[in-house]
């Protein structure tokens, strides 16, 4: 297919590119003024605090309660395995310029805001509590671990995160309220809204550096699993030599003697159930009753010892199998008696998964490298930082008086605009609870209760 080219002054130039550059250009005109144009609503922003070193990477900050909830950070999985595989955590965990990451740490942080801040925003909206918090960067029992802080996240007073935190607020009460809603109540839930970071840069955490316990846990699992599995490739391959024995064509192993001799002491002690039993197992024509039992097994005996070379024409082992008063009939019965028996002794496949690579699960863990990270060569390395998002809860959001409101500032966040004082109910403003619309567009309503074991939980109206 040609493209078409357009003549513009004395240069051509492609339309293709020509048009590539008019959305480039659109997108970030939109992009830029999205909030607004969008909702003709003038935004206000939540308040933004900062700590340095309050508290310590390890310390218990307690459980988790109704206003409460933890989130350890994880990098992401995928991303996390190819490093791992490929080496490149081996090469940081030397050099610790952890900063090569920065995309991968950003992209993780921002997944998990724009992951969890619409679930518990709306229910921490939609429970009788007076404020929730979402804290990001500590585990389910409040141990405190952190995130890798990167320098591109610290830029202009932290604009980055700043920037997904809001778009994500905006996004969610979109979605939580109807048009006539959003324009009413936005800016006083997100006047609400505070957002406090506690940033630690010096090396006094609780924790100890994981690093080589890891590896050396991993050597000593991989070192048993590959004794496990060359035990059990040795069980095995004797297991398919003693089937192949007895599997053999039967002109040859008939003749062989020390087969010779287990097939005459097979003969010799072998019952007539017994035989009955093989035959029924193996859906041969052995399972019959057969008569002079005693009779035949002597003359098949007589033969058996009497050391002459036993041969089967083709075809002969067919017609001659189901008779006991063919030679075939027994060797075949001790065959598929041997064949039973060595079956039952099969042995079991190796049930141990093969240990995984530690580059990736310390990547993947954090906690192990914590230490190394914040401290490159004796000099401060990675920040790490915890990140707690005061959401409010339906106490502090039901029966706000809106009377000059346009002129007064709050403590937290400025002014409330765009706030209309014609209510009903004397100026009180009573918030819809808040929906929250999942892909499959059912609307649910989450709210915070406490299960059967007293511990919090978020549930929805579905659940």
């Amino acid at each position: 297919m040609k493209i078409k080219r357009v003549e513009l002054g004395k240069n051509n130039v492609r339309l293709s590119n020509m048009y590539y550059h008019i959305r480039k250009k659109i997108k970030r005109l939109i992009r830029t003024k999205k909030l607004r144009t969008r909702t003709h609503t003038e935004h206000i922003y939540p308040s933004f605090k900062t700590r340095h070193n309050k508290l310590k990477i390890g310390m218990n900050i307690g459980d988790e309660t109704m206003t409460k909830e933890y989130k350890e950070y994880h990098p992401p999985e995928e991303i996390a395995f190819k490093l791992g595989s490929r080496g490149k955590i081996k090469e940081l965990l030397k050099t610790n310029n952890w900063e090569n990451l920065s995309n991968v740490f950003e992209s993780g942080i921002k997944s998990y805001i724009e992951k969890y801040i619409p679930k518990y925003m709306i229910s921490y909206a939609n429970t009788e509590i007076e404020y929730g918090d979402l804290i990001i960067g500590v585990s389910d029992n409040g141990d405190l671990y952190g995130f890798p802080l990167t320098s591109g996240m610290q830029k202009n007073k932290f604009k980055k995160l700043k920037i997904w935190i809001m778009r994500s607020i905006i996004k969610t009460l979109k979605m939580a309220l109807t048009e006539d809603e959003y324009s009413k109540y936005a800016n006083i839930i997100i006047g609400k809204i505070q957002i406090e970071i506690d940033i630690f840069d010096k090396d006094d955490s609780l924790i100890d550096d994981g690093v080589e316990s890891y590896i050396t846990k991993y050597e000593s699992e991989k070192e048993e699993y590959e004794r496990t599995e060359k035990e059990i490739t040795q069980k095995r391959t004797d297991w398919l030599k003693k089937i192949d024995r007895y599997k053999q064509a039967i002109n040859t192993m008939t003749n062989e003697q020390s087969i010779r001799l287990e097939i005459i002491d097979y003969v010799k002690t072998t019952t007539e159930s017994q035989l009955q039993l093989i035959g029924k197992t193996m859906k041969s024509n052995s399972e019959r009753k057969i008569n002079n039992f005693d009779v035949l097994r002597n003359n098949a005996l007589a033969r058996l010892e009497n050391k002459e070379h036993i041969t089967f024409a083709p075809k002969q082992i067919s017609d001659e199998k189901d008779d006991p008063k063919n030679i075939a009939f027994w060797i075949t019965a001790f065959r598929d008696a041997k064949v039973y028996n060595i079956l039952k002794e099969k042995p079991e496949s190796c049930n141990r998964s093969r240990p995984v690579c530690p580059y990736y699960k310390m990547f993947r863990d954090m906690r192990p490298m914590i230490k190394r990270m914040m401290d490159k060569n004796g000099s401060p390395g990675m920040k790490m930082a915890m990140l707690k998002i005061r959401f409010p809860g339906r106490l502090n959001l039901n029966n706000i008086k809106t009377e000059n409101t346009e002129n007064t500032e709050t403590k937290d966040s400025g002014s409330f605009n765009n706030t209309n004082n014609n209510d009903d109910n004397n100026g009180i403003l009573d918030i819809p609870l808040l929906r929250y619309i999942d892909k499959n567009n059912v609307i649910k309503y989450y709210v915070r209760e406490l299960d059967l074991y007293g511990k919090p939980v978020t549930l929805s109206n579905w659940e």
